[in-house]
């Protein structure tokens, strides 16, 4: 497990065969939030160039990545929703 924090503020927490840093794939900002092992992980890393130069001849690729922008996006957009409640 990864947990995913801003502070002490807990994210999210990925699990199995999950990303995270896609924010960091897609622009030069700093990073957003952090990501703390909670238990014995293996860690793959692509950076910026090597993924794009990757998407440029897998566009499936890029398509899986906007899927999981899209489901997080949506759930933050529930978790705020909940919250203005």
């Amino acid at each position: 497990e990864v947990r995913i924090h801003k502070e002490n503020i807990n994210l999210a927490v990925l699990g199995e065969k999950e990303v995270f840093g896609e924010l960091s794939l897609l622009d030069a900002e700093t990073r957003s939030a952090s990501a703390t092992t909670q238990t014995d992980c293996t860690i793959f890393r692509i950076d910026q160039e090597p993924f794009y130069e990757l998407i440029d001849t897998r566009p499936e690729i890029a398509r899986g990545f906007i899927r999981i922008l899209c489901r997080r996006l949506r759930a933050q957009n529930e978790k705020s929703v909940k919250n203005a409640r």
